[in-house]
């Protein structure tokens, strides 16, 4: 209800929900050209909507969130000044009900998705996610609310927003410490995949 009410007053203030992503990454820096991987996920934009715009006047946007891995995050300068920010859990993204926890998680390789002390939520946007190359889902019969480096306004719910699900609850216990969804930064495992 909490997240679901700050998303109204982001669009009250914005006139558009919070992107999806922006800049999500993939497995492979190659296919991205200039573009520069930030790999910040929408929860990041609802945060001064939550009471913590504290928090979110920390972060720094023109930084990835995560931290410079093999690739260096594409073309974005290395992120590890974020960490002090992103790697704190936030009440309001657990559901008091699931009691797992698995605290901070980290990931390092090669690949674009590279998490430092990165806390997972209980709850995930639902849009079609990104991967290398591109989105997974392309048929311009899907239609979510958040987009890649965009979302949707309220008009453009053609059957209203009362018959339109924003976000789902997913379990904090993963079968892998890299699946997401994480509050800060993105994984090709957040978003609950729309087809």
């Amino acid at each position: 209800k909490q997240l679901g009410l700050a998303m109204h007053n982001y669009h009250d203030t914005h006139r558009v929900l919070p992107p999806g992503d922006v800049n999500a990454g993939g497995y492979d820096c190659a296919w991205l050209g200039t573009q520069e991987t930030r790999n910040h996920t929408g929860m990041l934009f609802i945060l001064p909507f939550i009471d913590q715009a504290n928090l979110y006047n920390q972060i720094n946007f023109s930084m990835a969130t995560g931290s410079a891995d093999g690739n260096g995050l594409c073309t974005a300068p290395a992120a590890g000044i974020q960490t002090s920010v992103t790697s704190r859990p936030i009440v309001v993204f657990e559901c008091p009900s699931d009691s797992y926890s698995s605290g901070p998680q980290s990931y390092s390789s090669n690949t674009a998705y590279t998490l430092t002390r990165d806390y997972r939520t209980s709850y995930a946007f639902v849009y079609i996610r990104y991967n290398s190359g591109g989105p997974y889902e392309t048929a311009s019969t899907v239609k979510t609310a958040f987009g890649h480096n965009g979302a949707a306004r309220m008009r453009d719910f053609s059957d209203g927003t009362s018959n339109s699900v924003l976000m789902m609850e997913t379990p904090m216990e993963k079968q892998s410490y890299i699946r997401g969804p994480f509050w800060a930064t993105y994984v090709a495992t957040g978003p609950v995949l729309a087809a």
